[in-house]
Order: C-alpha cells, then structure tokens, then sequence
C-alpha cells in the first residue's frame, strides 16, 4: 500500500491537490504495478510560515505554486521501473486523460489551476526530482 503526501501552498482551488493526487495515482498504477484502488493520500495545504522551501538552490527557479510529493512504498520495485514512474509523472502535462491501467496525454493550455507538472534531473545523485 503505497502512501502519497501532497504539500501546495494555500489558496489554490478547491480541487487542485485532488487533481495532483490522480496524476499520482494513475501513473502509479500504469507504471508500478500499484493495483486499483490502492489510493491512500494525504493532501495539506501551508501557509508560507509551514511549506519552507529555497527559491534558487541549485539554480532552478521556484515560486509559490511548488509542490511537495512525497511516496511511500513497500519493497520489491526495481529502480528502473521507479525511474519509469518519475519520467511519466514527469512529462504528464494539464489536460490529461486517464483510464486505469494506461493514460494518454493531451497537451492544456497551462492556465491558471490546471495541472502542470515539471522535472529536473538532481545533478549529484541518479533521481528525477518532480
């Protein structure tokens, strides 16, 4: 039973934290094998005195729309199949459909409150930070 946590900045819209959860969740069951309905989350919403983050380290811009998700899983996933799992949620963008086991991604228009989701390649050790 994977445990998902979400961490957004307060004053989004009501079902913004919901959304990221089912990027999360689809993507974890068509790339790690994570069965149907197994969909545990915590979402909290932070005022800036409770969601403390560096706006510049290692060069890469951050503003208040940062999103923390943070995953819990058992053992027994190989890293290559995590590796697939960062990659997809990766290049997941707003506007995309889902269906359980698969998904196809339709490319939004990034307005305000959809769902944009970005990765870079931590430059000191082998992972994809989302």
């Amino acid at each position: 039973m994977p445990l998902v946590r979400i961490s957004l900045r307060k004053g989004k819209s009501v079902d913004f934290g919901k959304r990221i959860g089912e990027v999360v969740y689809h993507t974890m069951v068509d790339t790690i094998n994570v069965p149907i309905h197994d969909n545990f989350q915590v979402i909290t919403e932070h005022d800036e005195q409770s969601l403390i983050y560096d706006t510049e380290y290692q060069n890469i811009l951050r503003t208040d729309d940062m999103v923390l998700i943070q995953i819990t899983l058992n053992e027994g996933r190989t890293v290559e199949t995590k590796k697939l799992f960062y990659q997809t949620l990766g290049t997941i963008e707003s506007g995309t459909q889902f269906a359980p086991g698969r998904y196809s991604g339709q490319s939004g228009g990034g307005q305000e409150g959809e769902l944009v989701l970005r990765k870079w390649r931590c430059p000191i050790c082998p992972m994809i930070v989302i």
